[in-house]
């Protein structure tokens, strides 16, 4: 019953089967585009092999050991060298 419930989500924006909408408009328009993300190329559609990670540069930035003030001087570094100028506005 609880598995039915999960489809029924009202105003969804992607199918209940298909993965393709959100690797489409948050990975690769959103993560891939902005260096969070990276893209293996060369891989058959159909492919199982894993396509997309997280950047090592942006994975850094949710290690659980570091201070907020580390955290927040990498966040900075980090949004500096990816992000325009218009994306940090």
């Amino acid at each position: 019953m609880a598995r039915a419930a999960r489809r029924d989500i009202p105003g969804r924006w992607y199918a209940v089967n298909t993965r393709e909408s959100i690797r489409d408009e948050t990975l690769r328009a959103g993560l891939v585009r902005t260096g969070a993300a990276i893209e293996r190329q060369g891989l058959a559609t159909t492919s199982a092999k894993p396509r997309c990670a997280l950047a090592a540069d942006f994975a850094a930035l949710f290690e659980e050991k570091i201070g907020q003030r580390e955290l927040a001087r990498r966040i900075e570094a980090w949004q500096q060298a990816h992000l325009s100028a218009a994306a940090l506005a």
